[in-house]
């Protein structure tokens, strides 16, 4: 499962910089969804080099001495659990703004913007029923 983990975490990383590279042309913020998709770039960045720090240290540290408070890899996976979880809130979050932008702004259906909210909320209830 950890390779897994890894190979899906850098799949992630390599996505998410060539579509923002792709789709940006260098103009990262003439709008809030292009400023939030730029905040999302520095975290999945954030993510994946945590992780291989976390991954490597474990592979390589053989831990701290046994009256030390916490274990120097602890410190990390911290770090990398929470650039994931603000990694995921913001995507979405950005994935949200996306999607007002779209129907606000280029298809000028003000109705289907609530779709941006829906996808907010179906965010929230999976991350709360696959973290409990």
């Amino acid at each position: 499962m950890h390779y897994l983990h890894c190979a899906l975490g850098y799949f992630v990383l390599v996505v998410t910089i060539v579509f923002a590279l792709k789709l940006t042309d260098w103009e990262f913020t003439d709008n809030l969804h292009n400023g939030l998709g730029t905040v999302t770039l520095f975290f999945t960045i954030l993510g994946s080099l945590s992780g291989t720090v976390t991954a490597a240290t474990m592979k390589v540290y053989n831990g701290d001495k046994q009256w030390s408070e916490k274990e120097r890899v602890e410190k990390i996976a911290k770090i990398h659990r929470w650039a994931g979880y603000v990694m995921l809130l913001v995507g979405n979050v950005t994935c949200a703004t996306g999607i007002g932008y779209y129907f606000g702004h280029v298809m000028n259906e003000d109705s289907r913007k609530v779709l941006s909210i829906v996808s907010i909320l179906t965010f929230v209830f999976f991350v709360m029923i696959f973290e409990a």
